[in-house]
């Protein structure tokens, strides 16, 4: 964990995979709670600070993404589908979304295979 964001966490993991297996538990845990959270989901480069903190265009694509989010979901960029394709997670393609300060970014839902979109 890198940070907490108020009503939100900045994470990095060692791959896609993990990031998944931890979005989805995550979401599993808190539904017990009955508290509905969403997920975003970016591979790419960041550059560590002094203090501990990241940055770079990837935070910005995975925070942009995350506003493309709704309750419940755990919404992935083309590099994460990329990266995590024949893992056991499924991905559908949501199209392209344009991210701003980004620009387009093909955008997928994730979810475990024999599970609903969204709902993994």
């Amino acid at each position: 964990m890198i940070k907490s964001t108020g009503d939100g966490v900045l994470a990095i993991f060692d791959t896609a995979s993990s990031a998944l297996t931890c979005a989805v538990a995550t979401r599993h845990a808190l539904a017990k709670l009955g508290i509905e959270v969403r997920a975003a989901i970016h591979v790419g480069e960041v550059d560590r600070m002094p203090d501990g903190d990241i940055r770079g265009i990837a935070v910005h694509v995975a925070a942009r993404a995350l506003g493309q989010a709704d309750a419940g979901e755990i919404i992935v960029t083309r590099a994460v589908e990329d990266t995590a394709r024949g893992s056991s997670f499924s991905f559908r393609s949501r199209g392209q979304s344009l991210l701003r300060g980004v620009g387009n970014v093909e955008l997928f839902d994730a979810t475990t295979r024999d599970s609903r979109p969204g709902r993994s």
